[in-house]
């Protein structure tokens, strides 16, 4: 039988569907990876002052501070995202968001002068990393880091790390708009997702970003500007935390830009909807 278990963190709801034949066992997993994902929030939200991504706005050129091992490695993905993409995602854009946005949070249009003060605070390359040590330090004061757009993914990618501990493998593990396919039910190829189209993936991960609902809210970190010619796109990739930042990049960059990446990543695959729909390795997403 398939189950399915809820839980709302990190501003959405997560959803678990899983094949076993004990529901109460499926349910003690469940609840076992919900708190670890409430573990995690607490750990990677930049709204507490007290996580250590918020303490990263404090420092100032040559210091630096050490992260918990998921604040780390979550913020090691994000950085690997945004240097595979040229800089398409990346989790330092906050103070460009922010000068689009008003003190209650309505849209406006910063001079050209608030736009080049909030940019020389943004770049992932302004944040310096230690593998060994897991110190964070910046080169820039007041910048901001926000792992919202891979935070989802890493934490479903968790999940599915306790799922194979517990013994279980049949389940779809999703947080809305984010899907982690692990094995398909019973005489099955995969589990069924929706991606403009019906798509059956199996070990994948899913992952869309859109327009429709917020309106602008992503912007080119590489111009500082809102994109306004795409409605959605959704990305396929090995992980869900890969998939989950490659949304947004694919948002982000040109229809060349996705087309040679998905070419140098044939593992990766995604579909864009503007002014007109293209696929990209979509083949690849079984």
């Amino acid at each position: 039988m398939i189950h399915r278990f809820t839980h709302g963190a990190m501003a959405t709801q997560f959803a678990f569907l899983v094949e076993h034949d004990d529901e109460r066992y499926a349910g003690q997993l469940c609840q076992e990876a919900f708190h670890q994902i409430d573990r995690l929030e607490t750990e990677l939200s930049r709204f507490d002052s007290s996580t250590d991504i918020a303490g990263i706005s404090q420092l100032k050129p040559g210091d630096s501070m050490v992260l918990t091992l998921d604040a780390f490695e979550c913020l090691k993905m994000a950085q690997f995202v945004a240097a595979d993409t040229n800089g398409a995602f990346d989790v330092t854009i906050g103070p460009v968001f922010a000068c689009w946005r008003t003190p209650d949070g309505k849209p406006r249009t910063p001079s050209p002068e608030e736009l080049a003060a909030a940019r020389e605070r943004t770049g992932w390359q302004l944040l310096m990393m230690d593998e060994e040590s897991h110190r964070v330090g910046v080169r820039k004061a007041g910048m901001q880091v926000d792992l919202g757009g891979i935070g989802k993914g890493y934490a479903l990618d968790c999940a599915a790390a306790i799922f194979e501990e517990w013994g279980i493998t049949r389940a779809l593990l999703s947080a809305e708009s984010t899907v982690l396919t692990l094995d398909p039910p019973e005489g099955k190829a995969g589990w069924t997702v929706n991606a403009d189209k019906p798509v059956v993936l199996h070990q994948r991960a899913l992952s869309g970003s859109g327009s429709a609902v917020q309106g602008e809210h992503i912007f080119d970190p590489r111009t500082g500007h809102p994109v306004r010619d795409r409605e959605q796109v959704w990305a396929f990739a090995p992980s869900a935390a890969w998939a989950d930042a490659l949304s947004t990049a694919f948002f982000i960059m040109r229809t060349e830009e996705i087309e040679n990446y998905c070419r140098q990543h044939p593992e990766v695959s995604g579909i864009v909807v503007g002014s007109q729909k293209q696929h990209f390795n979509l083949g690849e997403n079984k």
